[in-house]
């Protein structure tokens, strides 16, 4: 046997990694398989300005990147591009969405949008904290 670290994963890595993890979940609890999104905002020259990356998963969505060019910030460009996450999990029957934001990122931006925090782990580099947060969709928050 041998063990490999692999820093880039290739699509076809990545897609071996999901079928056999949705196999699993199929088998095990007959739950849907992962799926995975990818939305990029592009300026008039075709460069990538604005990026969000998400994944559908049993009930739920993750957002694991929501990404804009500083130049771009404050123009409603995040905003567009989570509500399209958000109606791509929506229409697939999420119930919630899940995502991470440090302290020297977004957290305020993501409760305007209808987040909250559900925990904060601490113990990364220089103090910072990283916030667990969630929106659920049934339009209860975490307390109800």
């Amino acid at each position: 046997m041998e063990i490999r670290y692999k820093e880039k994963l290739s699509s076809e890595f990545r897609e071996r990694i999901y079928e056999g993890f949705n196999r699993q979940a199929a088998e095990s609890r007959g739950l849907k398989p992962m799926q995975s999104i990818a939305l990029e905002m592009l300026d008039d020259r075709g460069k990538i300005i604005a990026a969000a990356v998400s994944d559908f998963e049993f009930g739920a969505i993750h957002i694991y990147l929501l990404y804009i060019e500083k130049t771009f910030r404050k123009k409603g460009y995040g905003e567009e591009l989570l509500k399209r996450v958000e109606k791509w999990g929506k229409d697939k029957g999420a119930r919630f969405a899940t995502l991470d934001t440090f302290d020297f990122q977004a957290r305020h931006f993501y409760e305007r949008c209808g987040y909250e925090v559900e925990f904060v782990r601490k113990g990364y580099d220089k103090g910072s904290l990283l916030y667990k947060m969630r929106k659920d969709f049934s339009h209860r928050g975490l307390n109800s």
